[in-house]
């Protein structure tokens, strides 16, 4: 009833798994919850899952860890500092020995090959650590998140 708020409308844009009254996410804290065993992310309101997207995770000898965090920084690219100076676009740092959500990374000189390869292996764990998604989905979280935004791991 009524016109909706700015902030309604922001919220009800990244609903995509479930039919739901903007109202009803009004006051609930945006969140993120992953899975290493299914290898999925969800944004959630509250406990409320409104978006789901499959991720990469790190490698058994290079774990993402597990617990809860928060969104410290945002960059909408970071170049890695070790070679090869992986490029990770729509970045956001949650633990500050480096580990990060990004889009598949790719590097400057590879025309996009690396990038290409990488599409594949969405759904498994082969990161250094941390959690990749898809570019678009990448741009989603990335926008859906704020600095200070919880995450959950597990």
């Amino acid at each position: 009833i009524g016109a909706p708020s700015e902030d309604m409308l922001s919220d009800i844009s990244f609903v995509e798994d479930v039919s739901i009254a903007a109202s009803q996410l009004a006051d609930l804290e945006r969140n993120v919850e992953m899975s290493l065993a299914d290898q999925m992310m969800y944004l959630r309101f509250g406990e409320i899952r409104i978006w789901s997207m499959q991720m990469s995770s790190g490698l058994p000898s290079l774990p993402t860890p597990t617990g809860t965090y928060k969104v410290l920084t945002k960059q909408e690219l970071r170049i890695g500092q070790k070679y090869p100076h992986y490029y990770m676009p729509y970045f956001q740092l949650f633990t500050w020995r480096g580990h990060g959500i990004h889009a598949l990374p790719y590097l400057a000189n590879d025309g996009g090959v690396f990038w290409e390869e990488a599409l594949s292996d969405i759904g498994k764990p082969v990161s250094h650590g941390c959690v990749r998604t898809l570019p678009e989905d990448a741009i989603t979280v990335y926008n859906f998140t704020s600095v200070g935004t919880e995450l959950l791991i597990y």
